[in-house]
């Protein structure tokens, strides 16, 4: 096929964006769009198509998806990775993550893995906070959800109230995963243990947005990057308070309003273009 030019450097385009491995009959046959690959992304495909069909295939959760290579559907969370299947995930109308339930329960809760006096003590650590919002909140959150809809709400609470419990707010600040697992304990009928969740998911937003606007921006593009990127999630999960609390909503979207306009007038006081 004709090379790609980028800058001035030719680069060779796919003739296909699809792609099939085989094993005993079984096929994983994927789209990965594309127009070329990188090193990495060759390496991998090697990888899988020597391998696959011999020894189990994991991906690491690491917060990114570029490194999964569009098999999503191919894929089943079982505890901290993915593992590559050849049944694809074909269920209509229900949730596209698939869950090894058993399997991830047994890890992540009955083993009680993070007793660990050494895990303990880097909760200070800024790399280990970052996984746990990032990483572990959100592998919980897919296990508890899971295990709602196989109506096994008492291990789905189980779930809920271990990642809680190990990882409070008070040491890893909540964000958009805690307030998953916060609409999780709505959906279980544990209202008040909800709330607390999301409002402490939502006033860390808020707090962060505050300690923004107090302080004179000295690179105003990226103070202003953040700003967008707090306010787009905070938005986002007092939206979906709708569904399960109205009253709640109602009282933060009010203050969301009332921070928003005030945000309106430091971008113009601190000349950030407000687009």
């Amino acid at each position: 096929t004709k090379p790609l030019n980028i800058n001035g450097l030719d680069f060779k385009t796919l003739p296909s964006n699809r792609f099939v491995i085989e094993s005993n009959e079984q096929y994983i046959d994927w789209r990965f769009n594309n127009t070329t690959l990188s090193k990495s992304q060759i390496l991998l495909l090697d990888i899988l198509n020597q391998n696959a069909s011999q020894r189990p295939i994991c991906f690491a959760q690491t917060g990114q998806t570029t490194h999964k290579l569009n098999l999503d559907k191919y894929l089943m969370h079982s505890g901290l990775v993915s593992l590559l299947r050849f049944d694809k995930e074909t269920r209509v109308n229900k949730n596209p993550l698939r869950v090894s339930t058993k399997f991830s329960y047994d890890l992540l809760v009955k083993e009680n893995p993070f007793q660990n006096k050494f895990l303990k003590g880097l909760q200070k650590d800024a790399e280990y906070v970052g996984l746990t919002q990032s990483v572990l909140r959100r592998q919980y959150y897919y296990l508890g959800q899971a295990l709602l809809e196989e109506k096994d709400t008492i291990s789905a609470k189980a779930t809920v109230d271990y990642v809680t419990n190990m990882f409070p707010a008070r040491t890893i600040t909540n964000g958009v995963y805690a307030f998953s697992l916060g609409k999780l304990y709505y959906r279980m009928g544990e209202k008040e243990l909800g709330q607390s969740v999301v409002k402490s998911s939502i006033n860390s937003y808020i707090n962060k947005i505050e300690q923004y606007m107090s302080v004179t921006p000295k690179r105003p593009l990226i103070h202003r990057y953040h700003l967008d990127q707090f306010f787009n999630n905070l938005k986002g999960m007092i939206n979906q308070l709708q569904s399960y609390d109205a009253p709640l909503y109602k009282i933060y979207n009010n203050q969301f309003q009332t921070i928003y306009k005030r945000f309106k007038g430091y971008c113009i006081i601190n000349q950030l273009n407000t687009g």
